[in-house]
């Protein structure tokens, strides 16, 4: 058992949990939306910041690479 990778042999109270945490989080939202000063552009560029370090140290500690598929994959129009 895992709490932080939770698989569908957990306990039901683990995805409880993680399912209770999440609506914590997008409730709380909300409410820093109305206390946060700052203009949208600075937080845009923060959270790009952020995303950024996140998933460099998602790859430095997976040891995953990262794939990019080819251009040609993503042609909507011939």
């Amino acid at each position: 058992m895992s709490l932080i990778n939770p698989n569908d042999n957990s306990p039901i109270w683990v995805h409880y949990l993680w399912m209770h945490s999440i609506v914590l989080i997008w409730g709380f939202t909300g409410a820093l939306g109305k206390l946060i000063t700052i203009e949208a552009l600075p937080i845009v560029w923060f959270r790009v910041l952020l995303a950024t370090i996140f998933l460099i140290f998602f790859i430095l500690v997976t040891k995953k690479k990262l794939y990019i598929p080819s251009a040609k994959n993503f042609q909507f129009w011939h």
